[in-house]
């Protein structure tokens, strides 16, 4: 009952609001109309209280009346006692009609008192029951604007608690972030002291000693030669991510003495990834083979990179994979405080800062695998203003090409996109030679960089234009930044490519591509991709090649899918669950950069 009735008096009121009193609104009107009838016209009086008892028959159907009875709310006299009296007054009537005696009209008399007295006590009731449903009804009003009011203040503690924990976040990024460029500043100071200073004092000294004690201090020279190339960051600004991530493999193995196969895509697409994510991204690969030379007791470790589309989202996929024992710390209840000093904590910290998804986990049969996807795509901090018109940013070229036609032909295609400066050209090597080393000093001076490009033909004259690849490299070393290379030229053979990018160009394309094939490759090398001619981009590796990059378990699941086996009976065939190969088989595609089981067979 006690829950009832807050329901009761709230719906109450709501069809009292509606109907102004219950049930009295149209029944309190209608005995007065029967009073007036009895005092004056009581040949029509048995209509009225006939029309009387219908009113209280349709009331007491209603929804109200239910209200009523099943709370237990009523006055005394009920409305089925009313339409009793109601019934007896106009058989009095009628009785009064046919006789006309002082019985009958004192029946009248007192009947018509009774059933006034009630229609007075249902009256004052109902008058009592709409005050008391309205206070009901203000009371529940001001309870639930409380309770709004309290769960709106709890909302705002709420908010103001996840507005702090994501103030704590960002500071904590931010002094992570600070610490992360610190410290690459003292890696960077650090290796400068030690090659500037360290290695040429130990050269001095090593001419004075024996030839034993010589080829120990060479060693030792050689070892601090590789600690300045891994303390010293790369520069994402003139290097690319894929040819530091194969130069980072190659030191490994060199170092280590661990065979590291690597697979890393020659067109890996870094898209709007700035050189603070690149660098972190590099710092995370580093610190897994650190760890895998370390800690993994393994013989065999594999890397590869490669781009990825998921749900319209473009992403990096690293993979790092060795043959070791793996991490305890990762299993449950296992935890192990020794591989606390692995870093990964530092790997997270770093792949939270990218907004990059790390995961570590160990391999069956043993080994670890190390993945790490990075977004590539424009954010709203990352979008840069590269439209057209007047109004959009102008990247500035220079143009070293000896035939005037042709730079004549180039600068209007450039300067027509609105997207690129023709800031200076040079015909031949000499004049060439002085521009480089003007704009280089001038850069270095001024702390910015001109140009952007360099447009770079092969054919001199009777010069090589590769050898001033050699040149901008040396001239630019000091300056804030790099311009990348464009190798624009008519010579389409492998030698010329291949000794073109070994010397540091960015790309190499062919002068049969059209304009907009050229202003595509600029901006791709604008953006350090690397670029080049779809005819001298090397073959897809076939399955002897892909081998190369697998395990032994991974090989025996290949060779086995190359046959057309399905999960089943590779599972059968080489007794383990079909869980398992599952498992392997997503380890080889990430390594071979397919996406189906139907690409893995066709190689």
């Amino acid at each position: 009952m006690n829950l009832y009735k807050p329901v009761f008096f709230t719906t109450l009121f709501i069809i009292l609001f509606a109907a102004s009193s219950l049930p009295g609104f149209a029944l309190f009107e209608t005995w007065d109309a029967v009073e007036d009838a009895l005092d004056s016209d009581r040949e029509n009086a048995v209509d009225t209280i006939d029309a009387f008892i219908a009113e209280l028959q349709q009331w007491k159907a209603s929804l109200a009346s239910k209200f009523y009875i099943d709370s237990g709310l009523s006055p005394d006299a009920s409305i089925a006692t009313i339409i009793n009296d109601a019934n007896d007054l106009a058989q009095a009537l009628q009785e009064a009609a046919l006789h006309n005696d002082d019985a009958s009209r004192t029946r009248i008399t007192q009947l018509s008192t009774k059933i006034r007295n009630e229609v007075k006590d249902w009256r004052n009731f109902d008058n009592r029951v709409l005050q008391e449903a309205q206070n009901r009804y203000f009371y529940h009003f001001i309870t639930f604007i409380i309770l709004m009011a309290l769960l709106v203040l709890a909302l705002y503690f709420v908010y103001r608690a996840w507005a702090k924990a994501e103030f704590r976040a960002g500071k904590s990024a931010a002094a992570f972030r600070d610490a992360s460029l610190a410290q690459e500043l003292e890696r960077k100071r650090i290796s400068f002291e030690l090659h500037d200073s360290v290695i040429p004092e130990i050269r001095a000294i090593s001419g004075r000693l024996a030839k034993e004690e010589r080829i120990a201090l060479e060693e030792t020279m050689m070892n601090l030669r590789s600690i300045c190339r891994e303390l010293t960051p790369p520069d994402f600004k003139r290097l690319a991510f894929g040819d530091a991530l194969a130069q980072l493999g190659r030191d490994f193995m060199l170092r280590s003495g661990i065979e590291c196969r690597m697979r890393i895509n020659e067109k890996l697409d870094t898209g709007a990834l700035s050189p603070e994510d690149s660098l972190n991204s590099y710092r995370i690969v580093q610190e897994a083979l650190h760890n895998c030379e370390k800690h993994s007791g393994s013989k065999t470790v594999f890397l590869w990179a490669h781009n990825r589309n998921t749900n319209g989202k473009n992403y990096i996929h690293i993979g790092i994979q060795d043959d070791g024992i793996g991490i305890p710390a990762l299993a449950p209840h296992h935890l192990n405080d020794r591989f606390y000093h692995f870093g990964i904590n530092n790997m997270k910290e770093r792949a939270a800062l990218i907004h990059s998804s790390l995961e570590l986990k160990n391999i069956d049969g043993g080994g670890l695998l190390v993945t790490l996807i990075v977004p590539i795509d424009e954010t709203e901090t990352t979008i840069q203003n590269t439209g057209g018109g007047w109004g959009g940013l102008m990247h500035s070229i220079i143009i070293i090409e000896d035939h005037e036609l042709m730079r004549r032909g180039l600068r209007d295609a450039l300067e027509g996109s609105k997207l690129w400066e023709v800031r200076s050209e040079a015909s031949n090597y000499a004049d060439a030679e002085k521009l480089i080393t003007r704009f280089a000093r001038s850069s270095e001076k001024e702390k910015k960089v001109e140009p952007d490009v360099i447009l770079l033909d092969i054919t001199l004259k009777n010069d090589n234009g590769l050898d001033l690849i050699a040149l901008i490299r040396k001239e630019y070393v000091l300056a804030p930044a790099m311009p990348r290379i464009l190798v624009y030229t008519m010579h389409e053979d492998y030698a010329h490519l291949h000794a073109a990018l070994q010397a540091g160009a960015t790309g190499y394309i062919s002068k049969t591509a059209n304009d907009e094939e050229l202003l595509k490759a600029l901006n791709d090398v604008l953006h350090n991709k690397k670029v080049v001619s779809e005819d001298l981009m090397p073959h897809i590796l076939n399955a002897t090649d892909a081998l190369h990059y697998l395990t032994r378990r991974e090989k025996e699941i290949f060779l086995l899918v190359q046959e057309g086996a399905d999960n089943k009976a590779i599972a059968q065939r080489l007794g383990i669950s079909k869980r398992t190969i599952e498992n392997h088989l997503s380890i080889i595609y990430d390594k071979l950069g397919v996406f189906s089981r139907n690409e893995l067979a066709g190689l």
